[in-house]
């Protein structure tokens, strides 16, 4: 296969901050953000067979005051940047939860002894504008959608509050195991070349680990389709940050998701739903989060935020049949939650 060392990439992060902040201001999504049922087919078996039942009606975990979420976070010690950048966990195991909004405050409240929330300048809550990049092919997608073991993502991550930016690579591996490497990206500056190297390298190096573990010849540079990137995917979310105080632990919750693609402009939203991710260094310990995930009997989803919102927002453009239980899944849930948070209802998280 012909090789090329140039990489064909245009940065321009003030048309990034321009295209997330239009996103953003959309004050209502069609549907709610719901999966549109042509993409998915017809077959939606799970209406027919109803929710599972019996959970008690009193579950602490399920939470319908009116307290806010900056109050109900000031329950929690607090940890600086520093601090949790010494936990940084660049190599490590990464699980997904996606849950109903109902449930946020009880969680909270049932975590709250055993870890603290990241806080800077007096902020618990902080947003995040991620620019995906994918090759003209979607090869970084389709890699995911097809089971490939090694593959990576390329993004741009902008912390809007402190308009602090970082390009990164990140590699899921062989043995499930996620690393990410990094480097500052300047929030203004277009077509940084010292940028553009770095992203170079990490993707020959990650193409060179996957020609290793399937023993064929390594040779240098990239392919032709891997040389050129282009934007694909905006997302933008708030995001609360938790460090376990006992052991190697971070969990992220991340709350109004909205995706769109670079390509059809298409737009959804998750506004019923957040995510926890838990990342960790080693095998899952015990702690206050896994109690949480028995009480509710919360099952992990995989996914990731990128194949997720071009599953969304592709407008029928891209291959989604590995991606289609999952995508069942985020619509039951969202369905629930809509329905939960309409009729006030208390109800159980769980799979039939």
């Amino acid at each position: 296969m012909n090789k090329v060392t140039a990489l064909a990439m245009t940065l321009e992060p003030l048309e990034y901050q321009a295209a997330h902040g239009a996103l953003t201001s959309v004050a209502a999504i069609p549907n709610g953000g719901a999966l549109d049922p042509l993409m998915l087919g017809s077959n939606h078996a799970f209406y027919k067979h109803g929710l599972h039942s019996g959970i008690n009606s009193n579950n602490p975990l399920l939470n319908n005051t009116q307290e806010s979420l900056e109050e109900s976070l000031q329950a929690l010690d607090s940890h600086n940047l520093a601090k949790q950048n010494s936990a940084a966990l660049m190599d490590r195991v990464d699980t997904k939860y996606l849950i109903p909004k109902q449930y946020l405050f009880g969680i909270l409240k049932a975590l709250s002894r055993d870890y603290s929330v990241l806080c800077e300048n007096n902020k618990r809550i902080f947003t995040y504008e991620t620019t995906y990049f994918d090759t003209p092919t979607k090869q970084f997608y389709h890699a995911h959608h097809n089971g490939h073991l090694n593959r990576r993502k390329v993004r741009f991550r902008r912390y809007v509050e402190s308009n602090m930016g970082f390009m990164e690579v990140k590699l899921k591996n062989n043995k499930r195991r996620t690393i990410k490497k990094r480097v500052p990206m300047d929030c203004v500056q277009a077509n940084d070349e010292r940028v553009k190297a770095f992203v170079s390298q990490c993707l020959a190096e990650g193409e060179h680990s996957q020609k290793r573990l399937h023993k064929e010849s390594v040779t240098q540079g990239l392919s032709k389709d891997e040389s050129r990137l282009n934007t694909s995917l905006f997302v933008n979310y708030r995001r609360i940050t938790l460090l376990n105080k006992h052991h190697q632990e971070r969990l992220t919750i991340d709350l109004d998701l909205h995706f769109q693609c670079s390509q059809s402009n298409n737009r959804r939203q998750l506004e019923d739903l957040f995510i926890i991710e838990v990342k960790r260094d080693a095998k899952q310990q015990a702690s206050s989060f896994s109690n949480v995930v028995k009480q509710l009997s919360l099952k992990p989803i995989n996914f990731s935020k990128y194949c997720l919102g071009l599953a969304l927002t592709h407008g029928g453009q891209l291959k989604t049949n590995r991606f289609k239980q999952t995508l069942l899944r985020v619509e039951k849930l969202a369905a629930l939650a809509k329905s939960a948070a309409l009729n006030n209802n208390k109800y159980f998280i769980g799979e039939e």
